[in-house]
């Protein structure tokens, strides 16, 4: 499979997008990491909905495992519209309005790159994968979550009747407006951003 890096063009023979790829073409948006992790976001327990808090609630994100301090990279252009804000167990979040949707970058570093009202450019460096403390995981990693935006207020819901649900009737404890990154992560992780030096 060929990889793409941020300026390269798709070859002309490339096929068109599915009905399925409801965001957008491919070459709008990047994997958010210069590489793509060993163990697949597709699986549980790194996958979407898979079960959480004692099968109480479902995963509202894909977890994407790389070591503490990685750098986390913008899957496109955007404006940071909120954080870096206290997520889970000791780590932060940044939320990124990208036009389509509203990317969670979430269990990063407390000291991030961007801030709320800053604008972020594709395959910019923003944060870096932070440490989850307390519990117990195989890796650290980028909890990443989107939202298409036909809702607003705070992403995380504490009233289980205002939550996004399963068709089951199992909540995300998230906004209405979530949505599944996994097709997407799929479908960038062969445009990579550049991987730039520290301090660049």
């Amino acid at each position: 499979e060929e990889v793409l890096r941020v300026g390269d063009q798709p070859d002309a023979t490339d096929a068109a997008p599915t009905e399925q790829q409801v965001s957008g073409t491919i070459e709008q948006f990047l994997f958010p990491f210069p590489t793509v992790p060993d163990r697949s976001w597709e699986q549980p327990p790194l996958a979407f909905a898979s079960w959480r808090a004692n099968r109480s609630r479902l995963h509202a994100g894909c977890d994407l495992y790389f070591p503490q301090g990685t750098f986390i990279h913008a899957i496109g252009e955007g404006v940071v519209t909120r954080g870096p804000y206290p997520f889970y167990c000791e780590t932060f979040a940044l939320e990124v309005d990208h036009g389509e949707f509203l990317a969670r970058y979430g269990e990063i570093q407390k000291t991030t790159t961007v801030k709320e009202g800053d604008r972020v450019h594709a395959g910019q460096q923003i944060a870096k994968v932070g440490h989850l403390i307390g519990i117990q995981v195989p890796s650290d990693m980028l909890h990443f979550e989107l939202y298409d935006k036909t809702a607003s207020g705070p992403l995380t819901i504490t009233d289980v009747n205002r939550s996004k649900k399963r068709s089951d009737g199992i909540p995300f404890m998230r906004r209405m407006d979530l949505v599944d990154p996994t097709s997407r992560l799929s479908q960038w992780q062969v445009r990579f951003p550049k991987a730039q030096q520290s301090g660049t």
